[in-house]
């Protein structure tokens, strides 16, 4: 578009001249003949010179204008015809296209240009300055001007292409790029060109069309953003998703899919049925009737996948409809639950131990409130689990034991986390009994105690045992003080009178051999040392009984003695009587009672270890210390079973001079020791060392062992170890000694076997929190996806609410609930229609009212699921006020739960310091002192004092790591 446009301006321009100049020459020749002395000859002959130059450039000016206005009228024909040329391919572009664009790109504005590659310069059309929404002085003129004013980004694509067109005389133009405008905004702008070659053959002009595509850019933008947001929502749905055509073809396939059933992404266009050919039955039918209209589902499924492998699957199959309403195919959603199912099914199994334990067992919360206990407890105690749910334990109190005893009973559980004793317990019909109690802590990963577990059993049973075995020991001692083994009579002189009885015929004596005799001609000075001492004192009026013992031929003899004087008419001591036992029977019963006994209080001990810790290494060398002790063993080891290996390793031992017993590793069947466990039997073996039957002589060389026991450790039909004992000398084992080794290998088995089940009910226990912690994550990354204005809004505001949590000094286990609550503060938003979440213009009065439901949407959602009421406040409250003004319940002050009032001010700066499509974000000072104005108000004021002050104090680190400084400054 230049200054000269027809042949009229032409002819004007060098008329001017023309007139110009002349008037110039004729008064210029005037004046100096006035002023110089010059005559008139001279001065017409300067005029006619003067006049005829004026001609002459008059003349070679008109023809210069005139060829230049034929180029310019050549250029603008020529860039019609293009533009015609263009807008003609536009439209059969436009109606050719199988998906068109809208409407609105149809009335596209578009403006001609005319581009001297040789020069730069540039020529537009008029509408040129509204398509680039600048003034028209500032269309640009000259190649390099309208680089310039092109994006950065665009800028040097659009100069190569330029460039490659100089050197192209066939070349054409078509680029899309974005513009300066007048605002300092951008608009898109495609540009299509063709090349005018020189006569010579050369590239000397581009003219072609630009049109405006702003629109159509933000369309297509748009539309990519959306069909990513899907993409990305399909492929990280919890779901698997695919979608198929009538003929079962796959038209699409979300990553998930492709990932769960071990597939490749050229399944698109095959047959669902050439991918699983072993598809069952039940499942083509489902598809036939998807097909029919039908929506069928399963919520749990048996599949197995193309490796063999057995998956559990929860699936839904609906049909699609095209833009007609008929059915263009099915899409089936399927979720893969072989890992909640297998999690179910071990929690099944941990409920039915913890149901079917003989032990009664109590859990609480933290706060010692009962949550939990199992059969044996409602059985021994008499009340039904209803009842003492939500009850503390002191329910059971008897009053037998004072507040000093419970005081050291939790001092003691505080610092050790176990605490294990004898206590008295009232059932609920009011009788008082026995019981032996152990508590443990359980802790969360911070070291805080969660729980509370007690474990116990009635000791009514063992008391009444005791009370009988004394009384039976009196019993017996007063039977065993009426038998008459052997009666003698004494004089004043200590010499026998007189012997009774077979006893003494069992030494080969007569009673004539004691007659007359003291007890020190008969047994020697040593020997009669007790019985003179005790003639002496029953000489002098006592009743004595004592023991003694003596050797024979068979071993040694255990006696005893009752003693008692005499008396004269005149009550005057003349004698003693006395009545001799044999109790070497009794004595040997006593030494069994004992070893009973000590065993008996071993497997007491072992049992209460079994009960009162899960600490397997503590519990296995005690039971070690047991075999040790009570079978008078010199060594015992613990070998356990490796389930996968079916290996046997070292994994406890006692009594060893040498840690060679460590290296033991012997495979299932090896040895004596993996032979026992294998045949499931004890076996012996006299002098192992030298024995070649036994695997590790040269290992335990030095240890000098004579004889050897394995004893197989089987617990529920599982193989769990072997637990071996070494003698220094070779013994002929009685049935009890057998008896006892093979109770301490089931205990230690047991033992194994409890370890393993609660380490499992650990980990259970922690993949579930983690997984329901991984959901809550998962359902605030949805609400982002769902709503991008506030996309990273609810991460952000979880981080701020724990620290300033941490600040005002709640518990872990409260800041715990924060943190989900913060995370699910806007999740009653998913009840809210998207036309009104959505929106970008002003909200109705009946939409703001809906909006205002969420809270209430909120609780609805959350308040059935258990495990997440405690973390309720903030979903249901943080819109309420402390004036009251809020909103859904209008709760006021100190009404509002402390973590609505926290988290109140933490949203309030969140949303301010963030960016909106309708708002930039605001700086700092001033988000912080609109929060102080709104403190009494909207606010609680400690809260603000307390953010405040942490925002002095970090409010530097924070805006870095949550990015505030990209939002403003």
């Amino acid at each position: 578009m230049g200054s000269i446009n027809h042949n009229g301006g032409v002819v004007r321009i060098l008329t001017y001249y023309l007139v110009l100049a002349s008037l110039w020459i004729v008064l210029s020749d005037r004046i100096l003949t006035v002023t110089a002395p010059l005559n008139l000859s001279q001065a017409a002959l300067q005029s006619s010179k003067g006049l005829a130059f004026v001609l002459l450039t008059t003349l070679g000016l008109g023809l210069i204008l005139r060829r230049e206005s034929l180029r310019t009228a050549s250029a603008q024909t020529l860039a019609r015809e293009n533009d015609a040329r263009g807008q003609s391919l536009i439209d059969t572009s436009f109606f050719q296209a199988a998906d068109p664009i809208p409407s609105t790109q149809l009335g596209a504005r578009q403006a001609l240009f005319d581009l001297n590659l040789s020069t730069g310069e540039l020529v537009s059309s008029t509408e040129c300055a509204e398509i680039l929404d600048v003034e028209p002085n500032e269309v640009p003129r000259h190649a390099s001007d309208w680089l310039a004013c092109l994006h950065t980004e665009d800028r040097q694509r659009i100069a190569d292409q330029l460039s490659h067109l100089t050197s192209d005389p066939s070349g054409t133009l078509c680029a899309e790029y974005r513009h300066a405008t007048r605002t300092g905004d951008y608009r898109w702008i495609r540009s299509r060109g063709r090349i005018v070659n020189h006569p010579d053959g050369t590239a000397w002009r581009l003219v072609g069309i630009h049109t405006e595509v702003t629109a159509e850019k933000v369309l297509e933008s748009t539309l990519a953003q959306r069909e990513s947001t899907l993409r990305l929502f399909i492929d990280h749905a919890p779901a698997a998703v695919a979608m198929f055509d009538r003929e079962m073809r796959y038209i699409t396939a979300s990553r998930r899919w492709i990932e769960d059933y071990q597939l490749t992404t050229d399944v698109i266009g095959k047959s669902h049925y050439e991918v699983f050919p072993d598809l069952p039955r039940p499942w083509h039918e489902a598809h036939q009737r998807a097909l029919q209209g039908e929506v069928l589902s399963s919520q749990e499924d048996r599949f197995v996948n193309q490796l063999g492998l057995e998956q559990w699957l929860r699936w839904e199959v609906r049909p699609w409809f095209t833009s007609e309403g008929s059915i263009g195919g099915i899409v089936i959603f399927t979720e893969d639950i072989t890992s909640q199912k297998l999690l179910h099914d071990q929690l099944t199994l941990y409920s039915s131990v913890f149901t079917q334990a003989h032990e009664a067992i109590a859990i609480t919360d933290r706060n010692a409130t009962i949550i939990d206990v199992n059969t044996a407890f409602t059985k021994i105690t008499g009340y039904a689990r209803e009842e003492v749910i939500g009850q503390s334990p002191r329910i059971l109190r008897s009053g037998i034991q004072d507040v000093d005893y419970y005081r050291d009973m939790w001092a003691e559980l505080d610092q050790s986390g176990r605490w294990y004793g004898e206590i008295w317990n009232r059932r609920k019909n009011g009788e008082v009994y026995p019981e032996f109690l152990t508590i443990s802590t359980v802790s969360d990963d911070s070291g805080a105690i969660t729980n509370y577990v007690g474990h116990f059993f009635d000791l009514s049973k063992e008391k009444h045992f005791e009370q009988a075995l004394r009384s039976t020991e009196h019993s017996l001692a007063s039977i065993t003080n009426s038998m008459q083994d052997i009666v003698f009579t004494l004089d004043t002189q200590q010499r026998h009178t007189g012997v009774f009885g077979p006893w003494v015929s069992s030494f080969g004596l007569k009673p004539e051999f004691f007659l007359g005799k003291t007890s020190r001609e008969i047994l020697g000075e040593r020997d009669a040392a007790p019985h003179i001492e005790a003639n002496r004192r029953a000489l002098a009026g006592e009743s004595i009984v004592y023991e003694w013992q003596i050797s024979t031929c068979s071993g040694e003899r255990y006696f005893q003695t009752s003693l008692s004087p005499m008396f004269s008419d005149e009550g005057i001591v003349n004698g003693v009587v006395g009545v001799g036992r044999d109790i070497t029977d009794l004595k040997d019963a006593e030494r069994r009672t004992e070893i009973q006994l000590e065993r008996l209080s071993a497997l007491r001990a072992v049992d209460m270890a079994i009960s009162g810790t899960f600490d397997l290494s503590m519990t296995l060398k005690l039971i070690l210390a047991q075999v040790v002790e009570q079978l008078d063993v010199q060594a015992s080891s613990i070998l356990l079973l490796n389930q996968h290996s079916k290996t046997l390793s070292y994994a406890a031992g006692r009594g060893f001079r040498t840690n060679a017993i460590e290296q033991t590793r012997l495979r299932l069947g090896e040895g004596i020791a993996g032979t026992a466990l294998l045949d499931g039997r004890r076996l012996r073996q006299k002098d192992p060392v030298h024995s070649l039957y036994f695997s590790r002589s040269e290992l335990l060389g030095r240890e000098m062992f004579h004889d050897y026991y394995a004893v197989p450790m089987i617990a529920k039909g599982h193989m769990i170890g072997v637990l071996e004992v070494f003698l220094d000398k070779e013994q002929e084992p009685s049935g009890d000694w057998l008896e006892f080794l093979d109770t301490l290998t089931d205990l230690a088995a047991i033992a194994v076997d409890n370890a393993r089940l609660f380490g499992e009910l650990q980990r259970s226990h922690l993949d579930v929190v983690l997984a329901y912690d991984a959901t809550i994550e998962g359902w605030s990354k949805a609400l982002d996806f769902r709503d991008k204005e506030t996309e990273g809004h609810a991460q952000r505001v979880t981080e701020l609410t724990e620290r300033l949590a941490r600040m005002a000094g709640v518990s872990d286990y409260e800041v715990l609930q924060m943190r989900r609550g913060a995370l699910l503060h806007d999740i009653g938003k998913m009840g809210v229609p998207d036309s009104i979440l959505l929106k970008e213009g002003p909200l109705t009065d009946e939409e703001r009212k809906i909006i205002q439901t969420h809270p209430d949407l909120a609780y609805q959602m959350l308040s059935p699921i258990e495990f997440l009421r405690p973390a309720l406040d903030i979903p249901y409250c943080h819109h309420e006020k402390w004036d009251g003004t809020g909103y859904p319940r209008g709760l006021r002050g100190e009404e509002i739960p402390l973590a609505a009032r926290l988290f109140a001010v933490i949203d309030v700066w969140d949303a301010l310091r963030s960016d909106r499509p309708y708002r930039k974000a605001w700086p700092r000072s001033r988000v912080l002192d609109h929060i102080r104005e709104l403190s009494g108000s909207h606010f609680d004021p400690k809260s603000v004092e307390l953010f405040l002050r942490m925002m002095e104090e970090d409010g530097e680190e924070i805006e870095t790591v949550l990015g505030y400084v990209n939002f403003a400054a």
